[in-house]
């Protein structure tokens, strides 16, 4: 009995003893994988070649599917480019493909369906041990900035939290969905193409827009919304 018991108790020992080899193994690899980062560089720009006073980017990172082309996976931050849109990214060794927008200035978010252009340039990069300077990121046709203020049709008092869907007229599958602050105002910057609008909120009838509408390069338009009970 007493053989058996300490016979346990070695193996017990051994066996935290593996387990604590293993977790510093991993820990080891871990952090030298995650020290190993390099510097990519780049600017941001426009069609026409104009660089972005209020750009920013974001490297996703790209994964090969067998069969089924690539797939990003946004696992990364946007970050700001500076006055004259250069940008500075520190990523690890992988392939990426770089992303821009500069909604300020009315070039939307590309991470929707209802933002993708098919005349941005996002190039796909491989970083490997050294530093990749000189990428450029073409953001796609210039759209607006939709805002818009919504209230209760018989006080006149804003409506927080009022969902306003913003919808591709030519597709259905593509749309955004942002919601009002506590003054019942929203804020969105759209692509140059026409889209529908369509406002709900709790207790309320749904408001859609009557036709379609387009916003030009920059243009910055307002909608005031009023919402009748159900």
């Amino acid at each position: 009995m007493h053989l058996n018991h300490n016979r346990r108790a070695v193996g017990m020992r051994n066996r935290r003893r593996t387990c604590i080899l293993l977790v510093l193994t991993v820990l080891f690899v871990g952090a030298a994988l995650g020290g190993a980062r390099v510097r990519i560089s780049g600017t941001v720009r426009d069609s026409s070649g104009r660089s972005l006073a209020h750009a920013y980017v974001k490297a996703v990172p790209v994964v090969q599917e067998s069969g089924a082309g690539r797939v990003g996976s946004s696992g990364n931050p946007w970050v700001a480019a500076d006055s004259s849109g250069a940008f500075t990214l520190s990523l690890p060794p992988g392939q990426f493909r770089i992303k821009g927008k500069d909604e300020m200035d009315g070039y939307p978010d590309p991470s929707f369906w209802l933002g993708l252009d098919p005349e941005a340039r996002f190039p796909e990069i491989m970083v490997g041990n050294e530093d990749i300077d000189s990428v450029e990121v073409v953001v796609g046709i210039q759209g607006g900035i939709l805002s818009g203020h919504i209230v209760d049709a018989r006080t006149n008092s804003p409506i927080a939290n009022a969902k306003i869907r913003i919808q591709d007229a030519q597709n259905s599958y593509a749309f955004v969905e942002v919601f009002t602050n506590s003054e019942g105002h929203f804020r969105y910057t759209v692509p140059n193409k026409p889209i529908l609008i369509f406002v709900t909120a709790a207790g309320y009838k749904e408001f859609q827009g009557d036709a379609e509408q387009t916003l030009s390069h920059g243009e910055q338009r307002n909608m005031e919304v009023e919402l009748e009970y159900n």
